[in-house]
């Protein structure tokens, strides 16, 4: 949302910093989905301290008991991938 309202571009550095930052431990990684690039992120997010999750995509919910919900997903979680 800031690309797109020109803040980034205003801002005279790389960096830009309009949100606060947070640590990764301990927050909830939510993954749609059992491909190779989830299971990757699974990793490195297990490596960062975080809660990992797995969802269906939207509308399935025959993926197995260790899959929530989608919509549980997408609220529950600090970060979607």
């Amino acid at each position: 949302m800031d690309v797109k309202s020109g803040q980034w571009g205003q801002s005279g550095q790389f960096c830009f910093f309009n949100h606060p930052i947070r640590d990764l431990v301990g927050s909830r990684l939510g993954i749609i989905g059992e491909g190779i690039l989830g299971q990757h992120m699974t990793k490195i997010g297990r490596a960062l301290g975080m809660d990992v999750v797995f969802s269906a995509h939207k509308g399935r919910y025959d993926m197995g008991p260790e899959f929530m919900p989608f919509e549980e997903v997408l609220a529950s979680c600090d970060i979607i991938m």
